[in-house]
C-alpha cells in the first residue's frame, strides 16, 4: 500500500512541480523502496511531459528514461555498499 502511494504521490508531484524536484523525490523512492521499477515508467513519462520536438536544436529523445534506467541498475550494487540502508 505504501508503494502504491508514493507511485499516487510521484505522479502528482511529477504534474505539478519542477522536473528537478521530481527527479529527486524519484530518486528518493528508489532508495526507499526494494527495487522500484517503477522508476523506469516515471522516465517515460518524465520525456513525454518534459521533452519537446527540440530543445536548443539537439533533439533529446528518452533522457529521463536512459538515466533513470541507469540509475535503477546501479542501484542495485549500491544499495549494498552502503551501509545505512
Amino acid at each position: 500500500m505504501k508503494r502504491f502511494i508514493a507511485d499516487i504521490v510521484l505522479l502528482i508531484v511529477l504534474a505539478t512541480l519542477p522536473w528537478y524536484l521530481s527527479f529527486l523525490l524519484a530518486l528518493f523512492f528508489l532508495f526507499y523502496f526494494d527495487n522500484y521499477f517503477e522508476i523506469v515508467f516515471f522516465g517515460l513519462f518524465f520525456d513525454i511531459l518534459y521533452s519537446g520536438d527540440r530543445l536548443y536544436n539537439i533533439s533529446y529523445h528518452y533522457t529521463f528514461f536512459i538515466i533513470f534506467l541507469v540509475v535503477w541498475a546501479i542501484s542495485f550494487n549500491l544499495k549494498k555498499v552502503l551501509k545505512f540502508y
